[in-house]
């Protein structure tokens, strides 16, 4: 019996994986109002200097050591290293979690909408704008987290994408 549950659930990952593929092959999405915008054309700031020290999608959870689907990628860094907004935007909402610590959600244009978590401190608020770079919090390892880093997932139409299909990867070479 536990094979075969196995074997479901290798074949239910491969084929979200797929689609998931699918989706974003071509780096563009729609926005609500139908038109095409791609990825590679929208320009971000980096939130952070750091390592990525896990990427999206699915892997072994460092704590639990369950097969999980990431869906961000975290970014180690010195407890307390600044935080910056990718894009320009609006907080959405700050809270804490069992799971993601202390966090902030910032609404950007085109349904895009980014969020920082196992923050040390939040230094923004509820319905505040930021600019694209702008301060807004500090790394820690508030929540769920085996060390200081910064767990930063984007999503578009509110799906999970890949934050480095908008973020340029060279920043964290």
């Amino acid at each position: 019996m536990k094979l075969f549950s196995k074997i479901i659930l290798t074949i239910g990952i491969l084929t979200l994986l797929s689609s998931f593929s699918y989706v974003f092959a071509n780096n563009y999405y729609t926005n609500k109002n139908n038109n095409i915008l791609y990825t590679s054309s929208i320009k971000t700031a980096p939130p952070l200097s750091g390592k990525i020290t896990s990427f999206f999608g699915y892997r072994i959870h460092p704590i639990t050591y369950n097969l999980d689907f990431h869906p961000a990628i975290d970014i180690s860094s010195n407890i307390n290293s600044n935080i910056h907004s990718i894009l320009p935007g609006t907080v959405k909402e700050i809270g804490q979690s069992d799971i993601y610590g202390k966090y902030i959600k910032i609404s950007h244009q085109n349904n895009i909408e980014s969020m920082y978590c196992h923050c040390n401190k939040i230094l923004k608020k509820i319905n505040q704008h930021v600019c694209k770079g702008q301060l807004i919090g500090k790394v820690g390892h508030t929540g769920l987290a085996t060390g200081d880093h910064l767990h930063l997932e984007v999503k578009i139409n509110n799906i999970n994408i890949d934050p480095l299909l908008l973020i340029n990867l060279d920043s964290y070479k």
